[in-house]
């Protein structure tokens, strides 16, 4: 198992964001802000989905991390949004 994190920026005020790694680990973000998240998970090839809205002007940004290496990152301006991330996780 390895550490990640997980780094939601919504930007607008009234941003919400779903965020399902595996089912187990299933994250709802709302409001301005940016939010933290640690995560244990296995090594291999792997996606997160996600799903939100922004209905403001502004956007919401999704970054995993391990230590300081960025595994993958998301931006979404639209009012609605719907997406599958995909990464890798190694040792």
């Amino acid at each position: 198992m390895e550490n990640i994190q997980l780094i939601v920026e919504i930007q607008g005020g009234t941003g919400s964001v779903f965020i399902d790694f595996d089912s187990k680990n299933t994250f709802h973000f709302k409001g301005s802000g940016i939010f933290k998240k640690e995560i244990e998970i296995k090594e291999g090839e792997r996606a997160i989905v996600i799903a939100g809205s922004e209905p403001s002007d502004g956007f919401v940004s999704i970054t995993i991390k391990k230590q300081d290496e960025t595994l993958a990152t998301a931006k979404f301006t639209q009012t609605v949004f719907y997406g599958i991330l995909p990464f890798t996780v190694n040792s």
